[in-house]
């Protein structure tokens, strides 16, 4: 699929010269789209500066109202579905757009700076400011907000692969509103040209024009910060099933841990807004959890009688701020481990070799993770996080804590030299288990909790949680310790999102 271009013919007379940029010698810098972010939405007014020279004129015109070769300030107002350049008092139904003329040329709103040019329309009842630039350079901005710049290199090429997967599928998804993308968390977190930095901009540039594509198309490249043990699927979440969107173990299980406390009749308010009916909160439960051991259905038994509501729509009631993840109980209540069941000896069948072969444990309680069943094999080779070494279908990486198997990968804790052979059996090939990560269509329903759990403490209802985000897709503290341990950001990507291409579209 070939993007079609999404700035106007205006912006289009005011492109840089590509040469300052520092592109890879391959790419064709005007072959990629632009991007529409928004920086404000309904306001009142709107102050733009100009650091240097600058040039406004109507908004979707060629239209040009004013040149200014020097630092210069744009005041403009809502009037009756309109907007009103303070300065000059001309009003147009269809707003402004300033355009930096040089490439050091900045444009300030609010306390930070942004490239190449500012829209100001109507919208929402008030003034959108808008900031438009290559997607590239958008990515600059967005990627060091959303992971710290100090991560792995293969990790912040993960995330500025994603990141500009997300927003190439954006542009196609609201024709009708004056910008593609949100500068918030509401779409990926964008703060301007002063927040890029060195390493960031790297990791963008050394993937130039890359995206996540299923069946020809970009996908919906979803990510956040931790999972929690397991990713969730697009369809547990946000009631899409989308292929790619498939629950995989994310490893991160230990990274972050929160705790919220709301007074009970703050939640009695809360699901009545919500549209729920309900008396006074007697108990409160996690009363059915995931395969993976998220929090599925919540039991509120309450003066009028029982209510069950989905885990992610109490966190939505409640707000992400505060119920973080789907990866919570109430305090004092535990999630019960995925059913013994589900794992057989045969998944513990050793090798026929004539060496001894480790048994590899797992690197969390509810990670259901399938041994290789091997007929032969010849060896494997091991590294740690300074490079990779390949042997008959193995990779071996180090770990923390346990070895494992997973997706033709094996986890290794002891400390070991890259390179450096932890295991040898005399035969002569490897034969690759079949297996899936989907987890079970059901969840797990548990009975009533003893004691007093649930109940509130001083009018209080306390929710214990780990993980933080949604959980769909790519974990960014999940890539990052699959970047600390060899992987590549091919790699990571594939692992999240299943069975996708990597294509250059620009």
């Amino acid at each position: 699929m070939t993007p079609r271009p999404y700035f106007p013919a205006i912006l289009a007379a005011f492109l840089m010269i590509a040469s300052s940029l520092s592109v890879p010698a391959s790419a064709d810098p005007e072959a990629q789209p632009w991007v529409r972010v928004a920086l404000a939405t309904g306001a009142r007014n709107v102050v733009v500066a100009a650091t240097g020279s600058s040039r406004i004129s109507v908004q979707l015109s060629s239209e040009l109202l004013g040149t200014f070769d020097s630092p210069h300030t744009y005041t403009f107002e809502y009037s009756n579905g309109s907007v009103k350049w303070v300065e000059s008092g001309q009003t147009q139904a269809g707003g402004f757009s300033m355009v930096c003329t040089t490439e050091s040329g900045r444009l300030r709103y609010s306390g930070r700076e942004y490239r190449r040019a500012i829209r100001v329309v109507a919208c929402e009842g008030g003034v959108a400011c808008v900031n438009v630039l290559p997607l590239e350079e958008y990515l600059w901005g967005v990627i060091p907000c959303e992971v710290p710049a100090g991560w792995p290199m293969e990790a912040l090429k993960a995330q500025a692969v994603a990141a500009r997967t997300y927003a190439l599928r954006a542009l196609e998804q609201y024709p009708d509103r004056p910008f593609d993308l949100y500068s918030t968390v509401l779409d990926q977190l964008y703060m301007g040209s002063g927040y890029e930095t060195d390493r960031c901009t790297r990791a963008c540039r050394e993937t130039w024009g890359e995206v996540c594509t299923y069946a020809g198309a970009p996908i919906i490249a979803y990510y956040h910060a931790c999972a929690g043990g397991w990713t969730a699927s697009g369809s547990e979440m946000f009631g899409r099933d989308l292929p790619y969107l498939r629950a995989v173990p994310s490893r991160d299980a230990a990274v972050y841990r929160w705790v919220y406390r709301i007074a009970a009749t703050d939640l009695q308010t809360s699901l009545r807004r919500a549209g729920y009916t309900l008396g006074s909160i007697q108990r409160v439960w996690v009363h059915r959890f995931s395969a993976e051991g998220r929090a599925a259905e919540i039991k509120i038994v309450h003066g009028d009688g029982v209510l069950l509501v989905g885990g992610s729509d109490l966190r939505r009631i409640l707000g992400p701020s505060n119920i973080e993840s789907t990866y919570f109980t109430v305090e004092g209540q535990e999630a019960p481990a995925i059913p013994a069941g589900a794992v057989t000896e045969q998944r513990y069948a050793p090798l026929r070799s004539v060496q001894p072969v480790e048994r590899y444990s797992l690197l969390h309680p509810q990670v259901l993770v399938p041994l290789a069943v091997a007929a032969e094999m010849r060896g494997c080779a091991v590294i740690t996080g300074e490079g990779t070494s390949r042997a008959d279908g193995f990779l071996v990486i180090g770990s923390g804590g346990t070895r494992e198997y997973a997706d033709r990968i094996i986890w290794i804790a002891m400390p070991v030299r890259a390179g450096e052979i932890v295991e040898v059996a005399q035969c002569s090939s490897f034969t690759e288990p079949a297996f899936d990560f989907e987890s079970p269509d059901v969840g797990i329903e548990v009975v009533e909790p003893a004691g007093g759990i649930g109940r509130p403490t001083g009018g209080m209802i306390t929710f214990v949680g780990h993980g933080c985000g949604h959980g769909v897709g790519m974990s960014q503290h999940g890539a990052r310790i699959l970047a600390e341990n060899g992987w590549d950001y091919a790699q990571i990507l594939r692992y999240f999102y299943s069975g996708i291409e990597l294509e250059r579209y620009w």
